[in-house]
């Protein structure tokens, strides 16, 4: 805080995910080896409602804009301003009268940043087109260029803070930067992603997969003292992997739930109780919890382990018991918000008059000549016909088709001769 006192090699900050000087990344949830109606196909995973409930996935995104504003000489120099040429009052609403956005205000695709406008003196390659100007109007032409900062797609959110700079100025007047910046402008974004269907999750044993369901408590299966598991993770991933440390994970976080306590079990535990210790320390600890607390249901002496579980939509017992215990998930940066891409209309080449490609420039899906053979394998006509034709490079055609499905007052046409 402000004020404190410092010394020699103190620690200053901590990561958030560092609790006790230990690293605590992620959540413990109560996870369950099973199926779901089949969406734990391919390594996929179900979470409960109650996981976005109490957003234990919930996370902060922050990107960072920088910008200089450069002084070359009196005739070459860039600065903000709300007089920007060719805009409307819509784009410019968020801005204060210096032309930066303000703290607070949300900011969508398309948004403007930052106005910055480069005003430079015109070189007098055209000499007497300059003199007549002048001569009717009695002003001399500057370039006005604008190089005003707008958000691209996908980089939504919410203006935190923004910070300026001033640059320090010797005594010839002449700034010490490289190039020769005169100010500086850092402006933060924020948003907040929730767990969604597509996000990656993972364990500690590369045990990763895909988020597939968001079911309800209802629906899930429940154990015999009603607890609702956290995450359904598919059991075929196991074997071929051969990744058994989940499984002791999730036992051994069972036994931590249980008897609210923490187990590290040392290196010369193998040695006293040689090759079935893993077996006897948590079998031990589930039974004495049996004796204990009097929870019949926590060990089964016909499956050790295991448990056996109820149908949450019929209540009927199903006929397999499953492993259940407590894992620790995180979530990954392969974030599906950053991912997903799709475009209606969106800008065009301009000799070929087809979609642009890439993400950044709104493009569209590459459709090649072995695709074409795909589809003509099929007998896909009025698929090609749409591809080839309305959503390509047919103009007459695409503009017929825009028309017909926004106004419904023209007939649809046939398509014509494309521009390739």
């Amino acid at each position: 805080w402000n004020g404190e006192r410092v010394f020699t090699n103190q620690l200053l900050t901590q990561h958030q995910d560092i609790i006790d000087s230990e690293f605590a990344i992620g959540n413990n949830l109560l996870i369950y080896y099973g199926n779901f109606c089949g969406y734990d196909f391919e390594d996929a995973v179900i979470v409960s409602k109650r996981v976005l409930y109490q957003q234990l996935f919930s996370s902060l995104h922050m990107d960072i804009y920088e910008f200089n504003f450069c002084y070359n000489n009196e005739n070459d120099i860039e600065f903000s301003t709300l007089e920007i040429p060719k805009q409307s009052y819509y784009i410019k609403k968020n801005l204060d009268s210096l032309g930066i956005i303000k703290e607070g205000e949300k900011i969508l695709t398309g948004s403007i940043l930052l106005t910055k406008i480069k005003v430079a003196k015109p070189t007098y390659t055209y000499k007497s087109i300059f003199k007549l100007i002048y001569s009717i109007f009695g002003k001399t032409i500057r370039n006005i260029k604008d190089n005003s900062l707008y958000i691209q797609t996908g980089k939504s959110g919410r203006v935190s803070k923004i910070e300026l700079f001033l640059v320090n100025i010797n005594s010839r007047h002449k700034y010490k930067t490289y190039n020769n910046s005169y100010l500086k402008c850092r402006i933060f974004i924020c948003k907040q992603r929730f767990l969604t269907v597509g996000d990656k999750l993972c364990g500690r044993y590369g045990n990763k997969g895909i988020l597939s369901y968001i079911a309800e408590n209802a629906d899930l299966p429940f154990l015999q003292n009603s607890f609702y598991p956290d995450i359904i993770v598919g059991a075929l991933g196991i074997p071929s992997r051969m990744n058994l440390g989940q499984l002791f994970e999730a036992l051994v976080g069972k036994i931590s739930f249980s008897y609210n306590i923490r187990i590290l079990p040392s290196f010369t535990t193998s040695s006293n109780l040689y090759f079935n210790y893993l077996k006897i320390l948590i079998y031990n600890f589930l039974m004495f919890n049996n004796f204990k607390k009097g929870f019949n249901w926590l060990y089964n002496f016909n499956l050790p382990g295991k448990f056996i579980i109820r149908d949450g939509r019929t209540g009927v017992k199903l006929k397999s018991s499953v492993l259940c215990g407590v894992s620790r998930y995180s979530k990954l940066i392969h974030m599906i918000k950053d991912k997903l891409h799709f475009r209606t209309t969106g800008p065009y080449t301009e000799i070929l008059q087809q979609p642009l490609k890439g993400k950044k420039n709104l493009g569209g899906q590459r459709f090649g000549e072995m695709e074409i053979w795909a589809l003509e394998a099929f007998g896909a006509s009025y698929n090609l016909k749409e591809i080839l034709n309305y959503k390509s490079d047919d103009c007459f055609a695409r503009n017929n088709l825009k028309e017909y499905l926004l106004f419904r007052n023209t007939e649809l046409q046939n398509s014509t001769i494309t521009e390739s």
